[in-house]
C-alpha cells in the first residue's frame, strides 16, 4: 500500500509566507523612520533609520544592549516599565515627544509611539521614533521671525508718534538759537551753550527714530545708495547681541570692503535676520560661551564678502542641499537670500569646520574699480 500526500499547497503557503515575510523587513529597513525591536528589555533589531539618527557606525554596535540607554536618564526608569509592560501585557506606549541619545553624547527630538509585537516566535516591544529635530528648529525660528515682526509694527508706530514732535523742537531750538545769535549772545554765554546742546541732543534723537524706522524697514526702494557694510553692521550686532545674552559672544574681523549699492534698512534686515539666526543655532552649556564670528572682506573680483559663522549643532553635510531649499534652516534665510540676490548679490550656505554653520554673503561693489 503506498499513501501519499499532496502537500505543494502548503509548500505554496510558505514559500508566499516567506517572501511576504522578506518584503516586510525590506520595507521597514528602507523606512525613514527610527525602529528598535526589544526583548527582556535587550535590542534585538534596528533598521538603518536607527543606526544613522542616532549616530552608530554598524548595526552591531547596538544589539543587545539595554534599549532604556537611547533615552535620558531621567526617563529610563519609566521607560523600562513600558516596554516591560508591552511584552507581558501587550500594552502599547502612549505617543510622546522626548529626546533621544545618540552615540556621540548629543541627542535628537523624536515623536515616540510603541507597540507589542511577536518577533521570531517570541513576545517583543517595538519602539517607532520620527525625528522631529528640524521641525522644532524651524518652530523656533518661526517665533522668533513673529516676535520681530511684532517688534517691528511697535517701533514703527513709536518712531511716527515720536517723529512729528522732535521735528518741532528740532525748529524751536533751531529758532531760539537764531535769536540769541541775533541778540549778540557770545558762543560762551551759558544760554547760548544750552541751546546748542539742546540742539545737539535735538539732532541725536531724531538720528535714533531714523534709525528705528530704517529698523521697522520703513524705507522706499529708491532709498538704495552707496553705503559702508561695517557700520550698518555694528548696529545689527548691537540689536542681536541683546539675544545672546549668556549665550554667545560676537568676533568682529573687519577687513576692508568696498562700498555696496544697497537701502540701508534693507541691508540691516538681512544682517540681522542671519545674525539672530546664528544667535539661535548657538548651542552653550551652563557657564560657557560660543563665539559668533562676523568677517569682512573684499573678495579677487573686488566685491565685499561678509560672512557670519556660528558654533552650533551645524547643518551637517547632508543637509546643505536641502537647506539651500529652505528645508530645515527656517524662513529667514530664504527671504534674506531673495532680497540679496534682488540686490544683485549671492548668499551661500555652508558647513562650518568642523562645526556650526556658515553664511557667506556677496555684494557688487556700487561702482566699478577703476
Amino acid at each position: 500500500v503506498i499513501h501519499h500526500d499532496d502537500i505543494t499547497a502548503e509548500k505554496r503557503a510558505r514559500e508566499s509566507l516567506r517572501r511576504s515575510e522578506a518584503s516586510f523587513r525590506a520595507l521597514i529597513e528602507q523606512a525613514p523612520d527610527v525602529l528598535i525591536v526589544a526583548q527582556a528589555g535587550k535590542i534585538v533589531f534596528v533598521n538603518a533609520a536607527a543606526v544613522t539618527s542616532l549616530g552608530h557606525g554598524r548595526r552591531d554596535d547596538m544589539m543587545g544592549r539595554p534599549v532604556e540607554e537611547i533615552f535620558p536618564p531621567e526617563d529610563r526608569v519609566d521607560t523600562r516599565l513600558s516596554i516591560l509592560r508591552m511584552e507581558t501585557q501587550g500594552m502599547p506606549l502612549a505617543p510622546r515627544e522626548t529626546a533621544l541619545c545618540r552615540k556621540d553624547g548629543g541627542s535628537i527630538d523624536a515623536d515616540v509611539v510603541g507597540v507589542s509585537v511577536t518577533f521570531n516566535g517570541a513576545p517583543a516591544a517595538a519602539l517607532i521614533a520620527r525625528d522631529i529635530t528640524e521641525r522644532r528648529r524651524l518652530q523656533s525660528r518661526l517665533a522668533i521671525a513673529d516676535r520681530t515682526l511684532a517688534l517691528a509694527t511697535l517701533v514703527a508706530g513709536v518712531a511716527h508718534e515720536i517723529n512729528i514732535p522732535l521735528a518741532n523742537v528740532l525748529l524751536s531750538v533751531e529758532a531760539l538759537e537764531e535769536s540769541l545769535r541775533q541778540l549778540g549772545q557770545p558762543s560762551g554765554d551759558a544760554l547760548a551753550d544750552q541751546a546748542r546742546r539742546a540742539l545737539e541732543d535735538a539732532a541725536r534723537a531724531r538720528k535714533i527714530v531714523k534709525d528705528l524706522g530704517a529698523f521697522a524697514g520703513h524705507e522706499p526702494p529708491a532709498a538704495a545708495q552707496a553705503v559702508d557694510v561695517q557700520p550698518i553692521l555694528d548696529a545689527s550686532i548691537q540689536t542681536a547681541a541683546g539675544h545672546a545674552t549668556r549665550r554667545a559672544r560676537f568676533i568682529r574681523s573687519y577687513g576692508t570692503t568696498p562700498l555696496v549699492r544697497f537701502g540701508e534698512a534693507r541691508l540691516g534686515q538681512v544682517f540681522l535676520t542671519l545674525l539672530l539666526d546664528a544667535v539661535e543655532e548657538v548651542h552653550v552649556d551652563e557657564g560657557e560661551h560660543q563665539s559668533i564670528w562676523v568677517r569682512t572682506r573684499t573678495d579677487d573680483h573686488g566685491r565685499a564678502e561678509i560672512e557670519i559663522a556660528d558654533a552650533g549643532v551645524g547643518i551637517g553635510g547632508r543637509s546643505v542641499a536641502a537647506a539651500l531649499g529652505n528645508s530645515g534652516v527656517g524662513p529667514g534665510f530664504a527671504i534674506a537670500r531673495s532680497i540679496v540676490s534682488a540686490m544683485g548679490g549671492e548668499l551661500q550656505l555652508e558647513a562650518g569646520p568642523g562645526s556650526g554653520t556658515l553664511v557667506r554673503m556677496v555684494l557688487p561693489p556700487a561702482a566699478p574699480r577703476s
